[in-house]
Formats: C-alpha cells, sequence, structure tokens
C-alpha cells in the first residue's frame, strides 16, 4: 500500500503548480509568438500587394511610352512610302514623256492635252500609284499639258516668224503634274520634258 506523507504531497503539487505555470508561460509565449507571426505575415502581405501595384504600374507606363514612340514611328514612315511611290511613278511619266513620237502628242487626242489657262485642272486623271500594305490602292490625280515655246511658228502654236525660226524648229514642254494626299495634306509634283525637232 501506497502511503504519502504530508510533506510529499505538498512538494508534489508545488511542482504540479510550478509545471502549471510553466505550461501557462509557454502557451502565453506560444501565442503572443503566433501573433506577432501573424501580424508580421499580414504586413509583408500588404507591402507585397503595395510593391505589386507599384511595379505593375511601373510596367504599364513604360508600356504606353514605347507604344507612343512606335506611333511617332509610323506617320513619317507611311509619308516616306508614299514620297517614294510617287516619285517612282513621275520616272515613268518623264520616260513616257520621252518616248512618245512626236506627232503623237501634237495632236488633238494626245495624252498631252493643250495647256488652258482657264481650266488647268480640266484634264485630271486618276491613276494608280500603288499598294500599301494590307492591299489599299493609293492613288493620285496626273495633269498632264503641252505648251508650246513661242517661237514656234503659228502652226505649231507659237508666235515666231521664218526670221526668227528659219530653221522652223518645232518645240515643245510636256509637263505632268502628279497631286496626291497623305493624311490630310495636299501635295504636288512634276515633271518636265523639252521636246525639240
Amino acid at each position: 500500500m501506497l502511503t504519502f506523507s504530508r510533506q510529499s504531497l505538498i512538494i508534489t503539487n508545488r511542482r504540479t503548480n510550478s509545471a502549471l505555470r510553466a505550461l501557462e508561460s509557454a502557451t502565453m509565449k506560444l501565442h503572443q509568438h503566433t501573433t506577432c507571426e501573424r501580424q508580421t505575415f499580414t504586413q509583408k502581405s500588404g507591402s507585397l500587394l503595395i510593391e505589386m501595384t507599384v511595379a505593375l504600374g511601373l510596367l504599364t507606363a513604360i508600356g504606353l511610352f514605347l507604344l507612343i514612340g512606335t506611333l511617332d514611328l509610323i506617320p513619317p514612315r507611311q509619308w516616306t512610302i508614299r514620297q517614294n511611290m510617287t516619285d517612282a511613278y513621275l520616272t515613268y511619266e518623264e520616260a513616257y514623256a520621252k518616248r512618245v513620237p512626236f506627232d503623237s502628242f501634237t495632236n488633238a487626242s494626245s495624252d498631252w492635252h493643250l495647256f488652258s489657262s482657264i481650266d488647268p485642272d480640266a484634264d485630271a486623271t486618276e491613276v494608280p500609284l500603288g499598294k500599301a500594305p494590307g492591299g489599299k490602292v493609293i492613288t493620285g490625280t496626273i495633269i498632264r499639258t503641252r505648251i508650246p515655246d513661242d517661237n514656234n511658228l503659228p502652226a505649231h502654236g507659237g508666235t515666231g516668224t521664218l526670221a526668227t525660226n528659219p530653221a522652223e524648229m518645232e518645240t515643245w514642254k510636256l509637263l505632268s503634274v502628279l497631286t496626291f494626299n497623305i493624311g490630310t495634306k495636299e501635295y504636288h509634283k512634276s515633271r518636265t520634258v523639252i521636246r525639240t525637232r
């Protein structure tokens, strides 16, 4: 049979009380530590959200800046493409004016109509200049005129006489004027070929 003395029970009770206090103290410390970790985690989460928002805003700003920079490059590029197309077309016009037979451009059905100061745009013709990316046809308006030299004989549109033009030379200025638009602006380019016989 077990017998306990009063003193051993008091010691045991004290040990139990101190163990309980130590357990309570450890529990309190654990609770404080857990609460501290929760607060730290919450602060880190909020901080992370703010950092991500700032980073996303910064990336958006950089993206918009690059987009604007890219869009600023497009109009000059379109202008350059259109200028090259019109220069190429006018090269064709110049070659055409140089190779057309003399009798063909001086007759009434010529592509180069006699210049009229009353209505210089009367003989405007729409012509295709080329195609833009995507297949859109770019057009312009060409006006072809012929202007006789003042020293031509009256039969050839001039006011010359046999005294001023004894060789009966005939000189014509073939003028091709191309009108085209880039955006809202209108541009004009011309080529002139002098033909003499």
